[in-house]
């Protein structure tokens, strides 16, 4: 294959006078426990847990019984939560073992959490400490029944469609508008994304609006596109307003230099007041997410919108 810049033309480089630079959201994924989503047990008590004797969880015995559970410590020195290694040196004050309450290998019930439980104690006191569960397995079937309640709800996005003024859309063009505007070629699922520096998460994503993808071998062979859509999704988005203002800003850049016209996603034409509606209503999506305690882009979201971030 010929050297990309060879194969365009152009060299493919942000614009510094339309690319979008950075975006840092400021949110911190971390590890640990996710009280909002996961059934979590603590194994609690007076002294420290020796390493050797808490890397016992890890053992392909207790693991498995356990249903491979996230684990996690923190010793003595530790701030925050550690994932759990094998190691045997050192000791830890903290132990947690946690399950997605609604999961891809589907839903806890309190059945299923009273007999991890009784586990949990089985374990515990083989290192001298009691098992403690937040919430208690007798509230956990209400709690998969509402966290279900908001996924299904809440599961939103926002995109804007671009049309051709005039035939279809070179999908040559499309690399080097998407360069200019700083987007990033994502391989793995033929996009071109904008991404947030502090969680690597993607922040927007331009594809063909068909099942099609993007690819340099679709531009050797001069392959074009019918439309193109710009979108992302709302709850695994860490800074939703700053994504739908580069959206925009994103679609003004590529009507322009696609010779597109852009509609919102009710197939209309992308109005200024097609615009403040979709503030408006990512305002309100945003706060109704907030309410239920589970942040954009959180760990909460991902866990409970994890097949989005897969699509």
């Amino acid at each position: 294959m010929a050297p990309v810049d060879d194969l365009f033309g152009v060299p493919l480089r942000a614009d510094p006078s339309v690319a979008l630079g950075p975006l840092r959201s400021g949110v911190k994924l971390g590890a640990g426990p996710i009280h909002r989503t996961q059934f979590v047990m603590e194994l609690v008590g007076p002294r420290t847990v020796p390493a050797f004797s808490a890397s016992m969880l890890l053992d392909t015995s207790w693991y498995s019984a356990f249903g491979q559970p996230q684990l996690y410590c923190m010793a003595p020195k530790d701030l925050e939560w550690q994932p759990l290694s094998d190691t045997r040196d050192g000791a830890y004050d903290s132990l947690a073992l946690a399950w997605d309450m609604v999961g891809d290998r589907g839903s806890l019930s309190s059945s299923a959490a009273s007999h991890l439980l009784a586990m949990g104690e089985r374990f515990a006191t083989q290192i001298s400490r009691r098992a403690m569960t937040m919430p208690p397995p007798s509230e956990v079937d209400a709690q998969v029944r509402a966290l279900t309640q908001i996924r299904d709800r809440l599961d939103a996005g926002y995109s804007v469609g671009l049309l051709p003024r005039h035939g279809a859309f070179p999908e040559k063009d499309v690399w080097v508008a998407a360069a200019n505007l700083g987007l990033e070629f994502e391989s793995t699922g033929g996009t071109f994304v904008w991404k947030d520096l502090d969680t690597g998460l993607t922040a927007i994503t331009l594809a063909p609006s068909t099942d099609e993808s993007f690819s340099l071998g679709n531009v050797q062979t001069g392959h074009t596109h019918a439309s193109l859509v710009l979108g992302f999704h709302i709850p695994t988005n860490p800074s939703p307003s700053t994504s739908l203002a580069m959206l925009f800003r994103c679609a003004d850049v590529l009507s322009q230099r696609l010779f597109a016209n852009p509609i919102d996603d009710g197939g209309h034409p992308l109005t200024d007041a097609a615009r403040e509606a979709a503030r408006r209503n990512l305002g309100l999506a945003v706060d109704t997410l907030l309410r239920a305690g589970i942040a954009p882009g959180s760990r909460a979201a991902l866990s409970l919108w994890r097949d989005s971030l897969a699509s």
